[in-house]
This record gives structure tokens, C-alpha cells and sequence, in this order.
């Protein structure tokens, strides 16, 4: 092997190890945001006046079927969308968030490593060493 190609497979290799350390620190983010977005959930909707307060919103006039228009189902859950959400289905939230934001983080990468390839591929043509 080439100095030149030792010294390219290193600069990949240190690369790919910047990118999953940024990876990591991602979804690390993502995941104690979940978190804490549920403990603050699950500690405001937990309450009797966060209950009381929905059934004052369920019972409300425009949750009732109406004489004309649309007819509105009035909500069936007893507690606090939020808090079901949550405290029942927390492990589809936080999948949802990790698989999404891996989603998001990949094409970013993508991108930035397709810009920085484009560039340090035009150094390297015959047009850039004759200086065009």
C-alpha cells in the first residue's frame, strides 16, 4: 500500500468514527429528551385537576352531539391524551423518535459527506492541477 492510500484509509477510517460518535450522541439526545418529556408528562397529567380538567373539556358544549352540522364523537378516553400517551404506548414514542431521527441523521450525513466528496474530488482532477 501507497503512503497516499495508508494516509486516505485513515482519513476514512477516523471519518466513519467522527460520524458514529456524532450518531451516538444523537440518539443519546433524543433519548433523554423522551425521557424527560415523560417524567414532565407524566408528573403534570397525573393530577386530580388535570383529570377534572379533562372531564371539564369532555363534558364541554362542543363536545356533545349536536342538532345540525357535523356530528362529533365526544372522546372516549378518561384520562389525558398526553398521559395515555406516555404512560401506555411509551415504547412506540421512543421508537418512533430514535427510528426517525436515525432517519433524519442519515440523510444529513449523506448529504454533507456527498458535498465534501464533490469538493475534494474536483482537487483531484487534471482541470484543478493545471490550474483550468
Amino acid at each position: 500500500m501507497t503512503s497516499n492510500a495508508w494516509a486516505a484509509n485513515r482519513r476514512h477510517r477516523t471519518t466513519n468514527l467522527l460520524w458514529l460518535a456524532a450518531y451516538l450522541i444523537m440518539v443519546v439526545a433524543v433519548v433523554v429528551l423522551v425521557l424527560q418529556a415523560r417524567t414532565t408528562t407524566l408528573r403534570q397529567m397525573d393530577t386530580p385537576e388535570a383529570h377534572a380538567q379533562w372531564q371539564h373539556w369532555r363534558e364541554a358544549e362542543p363536545n356533545r352531539t349536536a342538532a345540525g352540522g357535523v356530528d362529533r364523537r365526544p372522546p372516549s378516553a378518561t384520562e389525558p391524551p398526553a398521559l395515555l400517551l406516555m404512560r401506555d404506548h411509551f415504547a412506540v414514542v421512543m421508537s418512533g423518535s430514535v427510528l426517525f431521527s436515525s432517519l433524519l441523521f442519515a440523510a444529513v450525513m449523506m448529504a454533507v459527506r456527498g458535498v465534501l466528496s464533490t469538493s475534494r474530488s474536483r482537487e483531484h482532477t487534471p482541470s484543478a492541477r493545471r490550474g483550468r
